[in-house]
């Protein structure tokens, strides 16, 4: 018998529809991958399982879970059970932890919400789960708050908390979407190992195919609150048979139709014997942070996050730069934009020293990764676009603010009357839209592109991805893509950066380094870039 099985089940938020007759099951021990872009109901899938819907959400069919039905549990009984038989891991671990309290706390208080143990027992019990999930207590102490780990360590937490008691059942969604490539690797082998360790079930929401294939026995495919294809993994990707498959198969190695493989070798090829004009010249560039003293005698130190950089961004070039979290991407990203000071070296845009004004800075724009986070959500979307033209001598009047608002919405495909909503009024993608229109609107030379799609679906990303060769050709723009996603710098830019440490450690034309990578790291990162299957007969990441 099935360990959980979900059957017609159909979920409606004030009478709105948002699944639409599920039925699907689950093994004891087997690892389901549930796959769909933004809005197809992967999340709303697990949220109803384990009773977190929102208000104004009404439930029909049957969840039954282990012999027990558990939508006619009432709340106490339910939380019972997925404390101690269900556990869920969050695709935001720092949204998901508790930032006033340590991580020794949570994971124990976990522990002692389900199980009658003492406070000393609950501990050690935090202390070995914490060990299983690589946070030892010796290097990383029960007292440590989430805010002082790394992003993947602080996932190592929420991944603890949810297999403290080893539950039969373990649902993650999307652990490891804002993590890089490195990083993800090791959250997935954890998960697998903690699966089967524990000979635990595992369903695992992801729009990364490649990320589900090398995890997943089963597979679930979703669409608009539908299951529109299900079955074994190997027959499912092998035969592709649903259209909505096929796209998502496509989207996932999507070359923008501007810039094919061959179009950017010979890009590159002119671009090393035009001697194209340097737009961005990064020289000798070193940026750092103070470090408080440490006791009574420690001495106040300094930390290098970017440690003697150099690199030239020619016009029209797209150039990406990758590196793990913690390698002093962001650093260099703010010190471009002027957003902090360099410790030395200099910083120049069409010539001129970023210092000198913000006349210069202006010829640079920026997309950050949550473009919902990088807008004031009070504001209409007329405002928000409008707010570069700000910085310009010459202030275009109500009338010419209006046009060059409307011009810059219907260049990124959306429509003039958007101006006149709000930013929750649109989806992700269409947010990340709002922000390359803001971008625009004062026709800058250089976008900087943090992260842009990383936090996007396949089919989504592939249509950003689109919009952003077409208006590069249009435009004249050249790209700073920073990503830790290697799939999409691959495909979309010229060259490529790989950073460490502060330090730029590999450099050239983007083929060039990924398909014959020189340095250690940079195989590293390559080799742990997640890949589909040969009979899969498609290519995406293969490096």
């Amino acid at each position: 018998m099935p360990l959980l099985t979900l059957t017609d089940v159909t979920v409606s938020i004030h009478g709105t529809p948002i699944l639409k007759n599920l039925n699907t099951s689950l093994e004891a021990g087997q690892v389901m991958g549930v796959i769909g872009e933004s809005g197809s109901g992967k999340s709303m899938t697990a949220l109803a399982i384990m009773g977190l819907l929102p208000t104004g959400s009404t439930l029909t069919g049957r969840i039954q879970f282990d012999n027990l039905t558990l939508n006619e549990l009432d709340e106490a009984a339910r939380c019972t059970v997925c404390g101690d038989d269900i556990g869920m891991v969050f695709q935001e671990p720092m949204t998901a932890l508790n930032p006033v309290h340590t991580i020794g706390q949570q994971v124990i208080e976990c522990i002692r919400l389900h199980q009658s143990v003492s406070a000393k027992e609950a501990k050690a019990m935090a202390m070995d789960t914490l060990t299983r999930c690589g946070l030892p207590p010796d290097q990383f102490p029960l007292s440590r708050y989430p805010h002082e780990l790394s992003g993947g360590q602080r996932q190592r937490v929420v991944i603890a908390m949810a297999v403290a008691l080893k539950p039969k059942l373990l649902i993650a969604d999307e652990p490891t979407t804002a993590l890089d490539v490195t990083t993800q690797a090791e959250i997935l082998d954890l998960l697998r190992s903690l699966q089967q360790e524990n000979h635990m079930a595992l369903m695992l929401i992801s729009h990364d195919l490649a990320v589900v294939a090398g995890m997943a026995d089963h597979v679930v495919i979703m669409k608009d609150g539908e299951i529109v294809e299900q079955g074994p993994i190997v027959p499912v990707f092998k035969e592709l048979k649903h259209p909505y498959t096929q796209s998502l198969f496509k989207a996932s190695d999507h070359v923008p139709e501007q810039l094919s493989v061959s179009e950017r070798a010979s890009a590159r090829d002119r671009s090393v014997t035009d001697d194209a004009s340097a737009l961005l010249e990064v020289t000798n560039l070193v940026c750092e942070y103070p470090i408080a003293r440490r006791g009574w005698f420690g001495k106040a130190g300094k930390f290098r996050a970017v440690d003697d950089v150099s690199f030239t961004v020619r016009a029209g070039e797209s150039v990406g730069l990758v590196g793990e979290s913690g390698c002093g991407k962001s650093t260099l990203t703010r010190a471009i934009l002027g957003l902090m000071s360099a410790a030395s070296g200099r910083i120049e845009v069409n010539g001129q020293n970023i210092n000198e004004g913000i006349s210069v800075l202006r010829h640079v724009q920026v997309v950050f990764q949550d473009p919902y986070g990088s807008f004031n959500p009070r504001h209409k979307v007329s405002r928000l676009v409008a707010e570069p033209l700000n910085v310009l001598d010459t202030q275009p009047t109500r009338e010419q603010r209006h046009q060059q608002v409307t011009q810059m919405l219907e260049s990124v495909g959306l429509h003039a009357s958007d101006a006149d909503k709000y930013i929750h009024e649109f989806s992700g993608g269409q947010r990340q839209r709002i922000a390359i229109a803001r971008a625009l609107i004062i026709r800058p030379a250089l976008i900087v592109l943090d992260e842009a799609v990383s936090a996007l679906d396949v089919s989504v990303r592939a249509t950003v991805l689109d919009l952003l060769a077409s208006l590069a050709a249009s435009h004249g723009l050249a790209y700073l893509f920073i990503s830790h996603d290697l799939s999409v710098v691959r495909n979309v830019t010229d060259r490529v950066l790989v950073m460490r440490a502060g330090k730029i450690v590999e450099q050239g034309n983007t083929l060039d380094v990924f398909n014959n990578p020189s340095h250690e790291y940079t195989q590293k990162l390559v080799a742990s870039v997640p890949r589909l299957p040969d009979y899969t007969h498609a290519s995406v990441n293969s490096f």
